[in-house]
């Protein structure tokens, strides 16, 4: 297919048949004469089958030659920890390339890192502009500390007043979590490959995993608010709104058994997740901390969705002992006990995880929630302002019941 450069509208050149093969195809573009795009969509009644897989090599042009416009800064690939920490110098990524005509001199533009704000985006730092040729690429680091703990929207952006298409001068945007002073980063694990089934496997359309971290690998106690992945999606975009479940538990288990029950484990988030192009880290922020005291920490992954989903790969370190189980299935598992049926594979691996442990000024909140007439009122989620607590639920009461709440 080709697109009109003025109209914008797209029109079709040919249609190939490709077999399961890799085979080369000539395709006459003269209709796409003059200034125009050319693309390529594939098609099929069936993703689920391996024709629903289409993959192309090199696409070589015979004749048409690229069209530079003089001026155009082209930003991507923005990276950086999605967890700094409150008031930490923290360094965030982009990679630029000069795709214009003409070199761009030095201090004739700037990189700004942004964040996004409802009354107006703000500029947190900005980097000046480098001497740059036609296609020649650069990186640029940007520092910045956040000064409030929160959940925040950030990309860059180019400032070239010269820039002939805007379309391609903003990166993508991270969603980062700024963690509270006290809060530690505990590292489980440093990569040795990647795998697509564990913690989850985004393709399939059931997926579940459980995975055990041994105490002494953990070493800390406190309040448990969050845990960290780190996953590479060589898709040609993002991969997103994955509905994924995360339950954490403490147990004496060595190994992870067919299934895990999970009565003794707290669901701590339940929500969709999207997966950037690219290396980046997938945060996981509880909605209950977890007071951890002790005890082998075991985690449980389970995500459904309908439909079509790509492939993440995800950094897992190789083990000794079966620490890890997954089953996939494009039929119903029942998050809570998956049926006989269910086969867990075993894996001698771990995903590489930090987790993320409050351990300063750890301690209880007790009180009483009154309705206005005096009395105890039940079942009532108290939020804490100024901590990472979203909510803590209170004990639901009967008419003779103590009147103490937490």
């Amino acid at each position: 297919i080709y697109k009109d450069a003025n109209t914008g509208v797209w029109s079709p050149i040919d249609i190939l048949f490709p077999t399961l093969n890799y085979e080369n195809y000539m395709v006459d573009i003269s209709a796409a004469a003059g200034l125009n795009y050319i693309g390529f969509v594939a098609q099929c009644t069936d993703p689920w089958s391996w024709g629903g897989e289409i993959t192309m090599d090199d696409v070589i042009g015979i004749s048409p030659m690229l069209y530079f416009v003089d001026d155009d800064i082209q930003l991507r690939n923005l990276q950086g920890t999605a967890t700094p920490a409150v008031n930490d110098p923290t360094t965030y990524t982009v990679d630029m390339k000069n795709i214009g005509l003409n070199t761009v001199t030095y201090n004739s533009y700037s990189i700004k890192l942004m964040q996004k704000d409802p009354k107006g985006d703000i500029e947190l730092t900005s980097a000046i502009g480098l001497t740059t040729t036609h296609l020649q690429q650069r990186s640029y680091d940007m520092t910045h500390s956040f000064q409030a703990s929160g959940e925040y929207d950030i990309y860059a952006v180019v400032d070239y007043d010269a820039d002939m298409d805007v379309t391609n001068d903003t990166t993508n945007t991270l969603h980062v979590w700024v963690q509270i002073s006290g809060t530690e980063e505990i590292e489980v694990g440093t990569e040795d490959e990647l795998s697509y089934w564990i913690p989850t496997r985004t393709s399939s359309n059931y997926s579940i995993s459980q995975t055990i971290y041994p105490e002494n690998w953990i070493n800390a106690t406190g309040a448990l608010t969050g845990l960290k992945y780190f996953y590479t999606n060589n898709n040609f975009g993002p991969v997103e709104e994955i509905p994924v479940k995360l339950y954490i538990g403490a147990t004496t288990e060595t190994y992870v058994p067919a299934f895990y029950p999970i009565d003794d484990m707290t669901l701590v988030f339940d929500d969709t997740v999207d997966f950037l192009q690219g290396s980046h880290e997938f945060y996981i922020p509880f909605s209950v901390p977890i007071n951890y005291t002790g005890d082998n920490i075991i985690a449980y992954v389970y995500q459904h969705h309908d439909g079509w989903k790509q492939t993440v790969d995800f950094s897992v370190q190789n083990v000794d002992d079966t620490l890890s189980g997954w089953a996939t299935s494009f039929y119903y598992i029942n998050p809570e006990k998956p049926d006989s049926g269910t086969y867990i594979n075993k894996e001698l691996q771990i995903p590489v995880t930090n987790f993320f442990m409050n351990t300063a000024g750890f301690g209880e909140i007790t009180g009483t929630v009154y309705d206005e007439n005096g009395n105890p009122f039940p079942g009532v989620d108290v939020t804490i302002d100024g901590t990472t607590v979203v909510a803590v639920n209170c004990l639901l009461y009967t008419s003779d019941a103590a009147d103490e709440c937490c």
